[in-house]
């Protein structure tokens, strides 16, 4: 393709500038999981056995424009993209809003993301270049559906953020400073304002009122931390009662704070046991650990000896690697999920070394790495799931 002068391909440059940049920012930025009480609508009333029944049915209106438009205009591959994508958003919001989770979300969103993604390539091919947006289309499409698969496996937002809003930037500087080939402008405009309401709009429940997750959100971690602070203190107060006051605690952040399939500790729950975040930082593993050498301690169960070893086991294997560096993050599948060591993580760390080291006495306890349980038998383990007794 030649390509005329610098001056005539400015606003090319501009956009392919804008776009790469953009994209080659991704990487610096922390990883962003789904937050599930994205799942819990402001209105989930249900009618004639359809739950959240306005949620569903206000869908049907983009099966009609996507059927009409379909019908009108099948000569221009971006234009048949663009209404292909509104069609099925139709059925894939309609799907997801009847059953929402991650799994129907990702069939929302698929579409919506073709959509937004054509539209791109229209306004390039109009605006900017007709043989660069005709030849961006694949390319773009290709990278909605990438941005999507990426969050199903990785639990990563980052590149589906950029399909939702990189228009969002590119499109307003397109229409305020190039001229258009066709009329109907304005519509556009009027879209992306909707849009955009729609959009802010997620964030208010039905009174208008900034929207909370239902319940407080809770980090498991911090209740084995605090089973294992009071537990201290009643041992140094000689208050006894007080440590079989927090059972509780430790019993709720074992049934929910504890992926009973990956195994981990998840980051964030809300206090319905609802996983609002699926990542596995290290710490909370930590403060896990000296809550069962607590429990080891007070009742020498062998329960509680085959939780704690799988608990040591896990932290050495998952989140432990050479040089005395760590990973401090773990996606829902396990995987290393970021690059950077927070300077807190050391003190947990330390902690529940010197617990471990102070039940088994001896230093290094550990860290023994010949073997998987420095001093009880890993045939109590409960894979991954802690057992309380």
């Amino acid at each position: 393709m030649m390509l005329g002068s610098t001056k005539e391909n400015g606003p090319l440059i501009i956009f392919l500038g804008l776009m790469v940049a953009s994209l080659a920012a991704l990487p610096l930025l922390p990883p962003i999981p789904q937050d599930q009480s994205y799942h819990r609508f402001a209105d989930a009333r249900a009618l004639l056995g359809i739950p959240n029944v306005w949620n569903v049915v206000s869908n049907l209106p983009f099966i009609a424009v996507g059927a009409v438009g379909l019908a009108r205009c099948r000569n221009d591959a971006a234009t048949t993209a663009i209404f292909v994508g509104i069609f099925l958003t139709g059925f894939g919001s309609s799907y997801y809003h009847w059953s929402p989770s991650d799994g129907t979300l990702f069939w929302d969103r698929l579409p919506m993301a073709l959509a937004f993604m054509a539209i791109l390539a229209s306004a390039v091919e109009e605006r900017v270049n007709a043989k660069v947006g005709a030849m961006l289309l694949w390319p773009l499409l290709a990278i909605g559906v990438l941005s999507l698969l990426l969050w199903r496996w990785n639990d990563d937002l980052r590149l589906y953020g950029w399909v939702q809003f990189f228009p969002c930037l590119a499109l307003p500087l397109m229409f305020l400073l190039l001229p258009p080939k066709y009329t109907g402008t304005s519509y556009w405009v009027v879209a992306a304002a909707l849009y955009a309401l729609a959009k802010v709009l997620e964030h208010f429940d039905e009174n208008g009122q900034p929207a909370a997750a239902r319940g407080k959100l809770i980090e498991p971690g911090h209740l084995y931390e605090w089973y294992w602070l009071v537990s201290e203190y009643a041992d140094i107060a000689g208050l006894p009662a007080y440590r079989a006051a927090c059972t509780p605690i430790i019993a709720w952040a074992d049934r929910w704070g504890v992926d009973p399939g990956a195994g981990g500790i998840y980051d964030v729950v809300d206090s319905d046991g609802n996983v609002v975040s699926h990542r596995k930082r290290m710490w909370p593993v930590t403060e896990c650990i000296k809550a069962f050498v607590t429990l080891v301690r007070i009742s020498g169960s062998e329960q509680s000896k085959g939780s704690l070893t799988q608990w040591i086991t896990f932290i050495q294997e998952r989140y432990c690697i050479k040089d005395g560096a760590w990973h401090e993050y773990l996606n829902r599948n396990l995987q290393p999920d970021c690059d950077y060591l927070p300077l807190s993580t050391p003190y947990h760390v330390a902690m529940a070394a010197l617990e471990v080291e102070r039940l088994l006495g001896g230093p290094g306890a550990f860290w023994m790495r010949n073997s998987k349980a420095p001093a009880f038998s890993l045939a109590h383990g409960h894979g991954g799931v802690s057992t309380i007794t």
